[in-house]
C-alpha cells in the first residue's frame, strides 16, 4: 500500500472521518443483507480498501486506475463464482492408487454477460478466474436528456445454450438500477431462469439495490462495497465518477 498526501479540502481528522464512514457503510451492508438474503458483499480487506482509495482518487491516471480496478474485480469475481451452485468431484492424487480427494466442480457452466461499456472492464477478471468462460454482450442506452435517465435495450449477442448456464451479469456500478433492470428483463425473455442469474457489481448504492430487488426479489447480487447515496445526476457518491470513461481512458483526468 502506497502513502499519499491528503486531498485538498479533505477532513482534518482523517481517522475520525474514516471511522464514521466505515461504521455507516458496515451498518448499511448489515441492514441490506438482513433484508435481502440473496445479497452478498465481498470482504473489504485492507488491501481492497487501499485499491478503492486509488480507484476513487480524482487524480489517478488511467494506467493506475486500470491496475487497481483489475485487482479489485478479480477479488469480486472470485467471490461471485464462489456463490454459484456446485456438485461433488472426487479425484485421485499422484500419491497412490488409494489417495483420493473430495473436491467440487460447478454444477453448470458459468457464462458472463457484460453490460456495455463499463461491464466490459470486468471481462479480464472473469477470464482470469474462469479461463474458458464464454461471454455475451448487452447494450443498454440511457437517455441523458431526461432527469430519470430511462434505460432502453439496444442490442445483445449471447453464447449458444445461455439458458442452461449460470449467468454472471457484469456491470461495475449499480446506481439507480435502471440499466440492470432492463438487462435482466432481456435475459428473462431468452428463457434464462432468474434463479440462474447473478448480478455482479463493484460499487452499489442502497437505492439501486432496493430498486433491483424489488423488481426481482429472487435475484442474487454480489457487490464489492456500498456507497451511501446518489447525486442529482444519478452518480454514486463518493463513487469513482464514470467507470467506463476512467477505465478506458476516454475522458482526460482533469474532467473526472
Amino acid at each position: 500500500m502506497s502513502s499519499a498526501a491528503p486531498a485538498s479540502g479533505a477532513p482534518a481528522d482523517a481517522a475520525a472521518f474514516a471511522a464514521q464512514y466505515h461504521t455507516r457503510r458496515a451498518q448499511l451492508e448489515q441492514d441490506l443483507t438482513s433484508e435481502f438474503p440473496r445479497l452478498t458483499f465481498a470482504p473489504l480487506t485492507r488491501r481492497a480498501l487501499a485499491l478503492h482509495a486509488t480507484l476513487r482518487n480524482c487524480e489517478t491516471k488511467t494506467a493506475e486506475f486500470v491496475a487497481a480496478a483489475d485487482q479489485l474485480l478479480r477479488q469480486l469475481v472470485e467471490c461471485a463464482v464462489d456463490t454459484l451452485p456446485i456438485k461433488p468431484l472426487t479425484v485421485r492424487s499422484p500419491a497412490g492408487p488409494n489417495a483420493f480427494y473430495p473436491g467440487c466442480v460447478l454444477a453448470r457452466e458459468a457464462l458472463g454477460v457484460s453490460i456495455m461499456r463499463a461491464g466490459e472492464a470486468m471481462e479480464a477478471a472473469l477470464r482470469f478466474v474462469l479461463p474458458a468462460v464464454r461471454i455475451g454482450k448487452l447494450l443498454i442506452q440511457r437517455d441523458e436528456s431526461v432527469a430519470d435517465k430511462p434505460a432502453k435495450f439496444i442490442y445483445s449477442k449471447m453464447p449458444p445454450g445461455v439458458e442452461q448456464a449460470s449467468v454472471l451479469l457484469l456491470d461495475p456500478m449499480l446506481a439507480s438500477g435502471g440499466s440492470s433492470i432492463c438487462a435482466i428483463k432481456h435475459l428473462l425473455s431468452l428463457q434464462i431462469p432468474l434463479s440462474q442469474i447473478t448480478f455482479v457489481c463493484l460499487i452499489a448504492c442502497p437505492a439501486g439495490i432496493r430498486n433491483l430487488l424489488q423488481a426481482f426479489p429472487d435475484l442474487a447480487i454480489v457487490a464489492g462495497t456500498i456507497d451511501p447515496e446518489l447525486d442529482e445526476r444519478k452518480y454514486i457518491v463518493p463513487g469513482v465518477g464514470d467507470m467506463g470513461d476512467r477505465y478506458f481512458g476516454t475522458v482526460p483526468p482533469a474532467e473526472h
